[in-house]
């Protein structure tokens, strides 16, 4: 949500080239380099195979040299097709963009419900690899945050925000511990804990829009040093 707000922000006027070559030194290098430490920490301090070809292409294709770097291979894509999202998003006007961002996000989150379901219903959903399917299910985020940079909010909406997002935080929690209980993780993981399930979608906003507004108020020097290290900036 924060590289939409940034990148598909109209008044950027550089061109692919341009941009391309900055999100290589923001996105391109720490992917590298991340991607080959953890592969040879894997092989080395945990003896697993990750430097066999078949090994390391897999890990490649499905954005897994270590779990959590699925993250950034989701903003390399969303990155490489900003400029052809930047030219559609120019054409449209405000209520057609927030029509298609809505779309596309509960198109998402209602394949997320269906997802944690599909085994009751003898459905058999193949995995996703990351870096050629699943950065799609992220464009809805990537839109929304443009969309929610320019809503304000005052102390009481604030508040009420705060609310909402400690609720279902609470509630996920709940949830998901009392399915995992039950042995149901992989419905706990659609229900709950995906990051395109409805309440994910709800507290997110909330958690963005909090942000906002606390940085909104002054631009101290904090906000300042994150805004020079923001991936997408």
């Amino acid at each position: 949500m924060l590289s939409g707000a940034l990148l598909l922000d109209p008044n950027r006027r550089e061109n692919s080239i341009e941009f391309y070559k900055k999100r290589l030194h923001r996105i391109g290098l720490p992917i590298l380099f991340w991607s080959i430490f953890y592969l040879i920490w894997r092989s080395v301090v945990l003896h697993e195979a990750t430097l066999r070809p078949k090994v390391l292409l897999s890990n490649i294709v499905f954005g897994s040299p270590s779990y959590h770097l699925w993250f950034l291979f989701v903003l390399f894509w969303l990155y490489l097709v900003t400029p052809i999202l930047r030219s559609i998003w120019r054409k449209l006007d405000n209520k057609e963009k927030w029509t298609l961002t809505i779309f596309l996000l509960s198109v998402n989150s209602i394949s997320t419900l269906l997802w944690a379901y599909a085994g009751e219903m003898g459905w058999r959903i193949p995995p996703s690899p990351v870096i050629t399917i699943e950065w799609i299910y992220y464009v809805g985020y990537f839109l929304l945050g443009f969309l929610m940079r320019g809503i304000t909010i005052d102390k009481t909406k604030a508040f009420a925000l705060a609310g909402i997002w400690l609720v279902i935080v609470i509630a996920n929690s709940i949830g998901y511990y009392a399915l995992s209980t039950l042995e149901e993780e992989y419905r706990a993981q659609g229900l709950v804990h995906s990051y395109l399930s409805p309440l994910v979608v709800i507290s997110s906003i909330a958690m963005f829009l909090l942000i906002k507004s606390i940085f909104s108020k002054k631009q101290n020097t904090l906000s300042r040093a994150l805004n020079s290290s923001i991936l997408g900036s």
